[in-house]
């Protein structure tokens, strides 16, 4: 039986728990490296994501659209018809360099493991762009001679990257799919040589988002948001828009209007650094589909959707939605290397929103659970169930009641005393419907040690930022691994894998400088030891 830590849902197309890809999950991917598009899905076998691709140099439109997605699933839900770039541009600050419109579909070399044709299922961090060796100190130049798209594997997301060229700039695109449903479609701006690319200037690209929520494209609901403002306008006619204020927050909802699945587009912090001006003209365009329609038509430099943008209803109609990612290029660094792109989050009707589910063993030998929702619909109640080992038939051990139908946060506990011997105790829990309908969550767990196997200390310092050290000791020795996990039981760090020796402390330095503020679980395991401990980091 795999044992698997709890996730937190984000709210994914109608689906109340996901389960994390283990960490030996591969993806399955195949590609002719022509005008069939290819096909993959992650993780192999058991797939949460498959969707189809094509490699820039056989994209669509009038110059490309870079790495373009298709018939796009979540966890069998659809999300995409079709996702690309079809409009990439630049503009110069009064340098005499002027304005280009580049193209999307001449591929540049860049570094890989593991290549086979144009496909890549690469070694985690081997993958290697021009951005990337420029922001390590590089001076333009490609890193190597693989053409095509490459796919490498983390925990909890997969990563899809294709290397682009036009003339002396080198553009990085990349498509990050995580485990919870969130998308986000990564572009980064760089450059191969120093010719114009030194003085100031504005890049811009054009995602062309075509949601196909459920795979039933003709009821979409367009929404727009402003927090600040406390403000939301559902539009009925095509619009372009723009998020005005950084400080205002708006974003935008699109919205199967049967279902409520629907996906947030989010700009990012960087995006919200380049305002629009007139050579960018938008933000976002909200457009009826149109087969013709891949791009804007035009070859010149700015963006041209007035042909596009003719005042035709959306109103429960197929949806193309448009958004801007720009960046400015300071002046005097000719390789600076920018990155932009918004997030998307799944939304949609969901029976309940976990937000967090542990178990900590008690001073008495109980294990307390501990968990919480911030929103319940039709929820009866939760049963909690139990399982010694990794064998055996699960069985009920009590049961909660829910809160019905809310939109508040609502905390819950529960303790079970049937601890009775040494091992790995597993609960999980079963969210019941008031209509019989059931769910379950992903799995905790509790270790029960065998007295004097292990000592594993509180980490120093703690609450700790950036570091903090974690010590520990074996009775025996054995190999042994400690991992890192946030707060929504998903697997951040691998700190330790090896073998310690009897009766000797072992240092282990947890580097917290890329993670984000929160509690995370430091995991201890070998033959004889499983223990955990708690450590803060506060930014």
């Amino acid at each position: 039986m795999r044992t698997t830590t709890f996730l937190l849902l984000l709210a994914a197309m109608g689906l109340a728990f996901v389960a994390t890809p283990a960490a030996s999950a591969q993806v399955d991917v195949t590609y002719g490296c022509g005008s069939t598009p290819g096909t993959a899905s992650w993780p192999a076998g058991d797939p949460l994501w498959t969707f189809e691709f094509l490699r820039p140099a056989q994209s669509t439109g009038t110059d490309g659209s870079g790495l373009e997605i298709r018939n796009v699933f979540y966890n069998g839900h659809k999300v995409f018809a079709r996702a690309h770039t079809p409009v990439l541009n630049v503009e110069y600050d009064g340098s005499g360099c002027g304005c280009f419109r580049d193209w999307s579909d001449s591929e540049a070399g860049f570094a890989v493991t593991n290549a086979s044709g144009c496909v890549a299922v690469a070694d985690p961090g081997t993958v290697e762009t021009t951005c990337d060796s420029n922001e390590n100190g590089g001076t333009g130049g490609d890193t190597g001679s693989f053409r095509g798209v490459a796919f490498e594997e983390f925990p909890g997301e997969l990563v899809v990257t294709t290397h682009m060229s036009a003339g002396w700039y080198r553009y990085r695109m990349k498509w990050h799919f995580y485990a919870d449903g969130r998308i986000w479609p990564e572009y980064s701006f760089s450059a191969a040589s120093a010719t114009c690319t030194s003085q100031a200037h504005r890049h811009h690209v054009y995602w062309r988002f075509d949601f196909d929520l459920e795979d039933t494209p003709n009821n979409d609901v367009v929404t727009e948001f402003n927090p600040f403002l406390g403000t939301q306008t559902t539009f009925t006619t095509e619009v372009d828009r723009t998020w005005g204020n950084p400080a205002h927050g708006v974003n935008w909802l699109v919205a199967d209007g049967t279902t409520g699945g629907a996906y947030r587009i989010i700009p990012s912090a960087e995006d919200l650094q380049l305002p629009i001006d007139p050579f960018s003209k938008t933000d976002a365009l909200v457009l009826r589909y149109n087969a013709s329609e891949i791009d804007d038509g035009s070859s010149g430099c700015a963006i041209n959707y007035d042909s596009e943008q003719n005042g035709q209803t959306v109103d429960g109609e197929n949806i193309v939605f448009w958004y801007r990612s720009g960046a400015l290029h300071t002046a005097g660094n000719p390789w600076e290397c920018d990155i932009v792109g918004p997030t998307l989050h799944p939304e949609g009707a969901i029976p309940v929103e976990l937000t967090s589910f542990d178990a900590v063993l008690m001073a008495s030998g109980a294990a307390r659970l501990n968990w919480a929702t911030s929103s319940e619909t039709n929820n009866a109640g939760f049963e909690v169930e139990y399982l010694l080992g990794d064998e055996g038939d699960w069985q009920s051990v009590g049961y909660v009641e829910g809160n019905g139908t809310t939109t508040e946060t609502n905390n819950y506990s529960f303790t079970s005393d049937i601890l009775e011997r040494g091992g790995v105790h597993h609960f999980r829990l079963k969210q019941v419907d008031f209509d019989g309908q059931f769910e379950y969550s992903q799995q905790v767990e509790v270790a029960v040690d065998v007295p004097g196997s292990y000592v594993l200390e509180s980490a120093y310092p703690n609450p700790f930022n950036p570091s903090t050290t974690v010590r520990f000791s074996v009775a025996q020795s054995q190999n042994v691994t400690m991992t890192l996990y946030d707060a929504l039981g998903r697997q951040v760090a691998d700190l330790y894998d090896g073998y310690a020796e009897a009766n000797r402390f072992e240092s282990v330095r947890v580097d917290g400088s890329s993670l984000p503020s929160g509690t995370y679980t430091v995991r201890l395991e070998g033959d004889n030891v499983l223990g955990t401990t708690r450590i803060v980091l506060v930014k």
